[in-house]
């Protein structure tokens, strides 16, 4: 048993994701972002894994079973402290971690661990959310996806009302848009917010803020706005 000092990573989990979590929550507040935040994580995880002189996983390699965990937890603190108690679709999970913790560029190991846990790398392709170029992947802005249809994703929800918005419909375009549909313009603003209002420059900025002040009833950061 685990008295004798052998841990099955299975029956860790639970504890090994909530003192993730607390880490990672308290690593971001105190600014940590990219891959010193999920370094953070990792080694939050081994500390707790290796107080047992031997791990164990009942299937696969233990260690990597302890990083993938710790991945996993390291996602679920950094959305929680974004968006609360907001659950989103893996593809919209997938961006908002890429934007908030990566700065909307990640490198080909960081987009394939992420993707291995919202949504799969052809999916993301596929959506046009994201472009490959030099090892690199980079998140697509709304405004090179405005062709587009509507799906039940938020992330493809936002964008669409967001092209409406500053293609030349304003107000009455994205009103239009919302009467037909069952998209809840409370998710989008707050997806807006998140995503928008982090300290990844979107040169669509500004067009965005506007859209919230007429649908969201607040504005971004003007200090994220300052750059020409």
């Amino acid at each position: 048993g685990e008295g004798a000092g052998v841990a099955y990573v299975e029956k860790l989990r639970p504890v090994l994701s909530e003192e993730v979590k607390k880490a990672v929550k308290e690593a971001w507040v105190s600014g940590f972002r990219g891959v010193d935040l999920l370094v953070h994580a990792y080694g939050k995880a081994l500390s707790v894994a290796t107080k047992y002189s031997e791990l164990k996983a009942l299937r696969g390699n233990a260690v990597e079973d302890v990083i993938r965990v710790a991945e996993e937890a390291a996602h679920e603190a950094v959305l929680e402290e974004v968006l609360g108690n907001l659950k989103l679709d893996g593809p919209t999970r997938f961006y908002v971690l890429a934007v908030r913790i990566f700065g909307g560029s990640l490198d080909g190991d960081t987009f394939l661990s992420i993707a291995r846990l919202t949504a799969s790398r052809e999916e993301l392709k596929r959506m046009r959310l994201v472009e490959e170029r030099n090892g690199s992947v980079a998140v697509v802005d709304f405004d090179k996806r405005c062709d587009k249809a509507t799906s039940q994703y938020y992330i493809d929800q936002l964008h669409r009302l967001l092209c409406a918005f500053v293609n030349g419909g304003g107000v009455s375009a994205v009103q239009r848009i919302l009467s037909s549909t069952s998209i809840r313009i409370d998710v989008v603003c707050r997806l807006a917010e998140v995503i928008y209002g982090s300290e990844w420059h979107s040169e669509r900025g500004k067009e965005v803020n506007s859209f919230m002040y007429a649908f969201c009833g607040k504005q971004l950061n003007k200090s994220l706005l300052d750059y020409t």
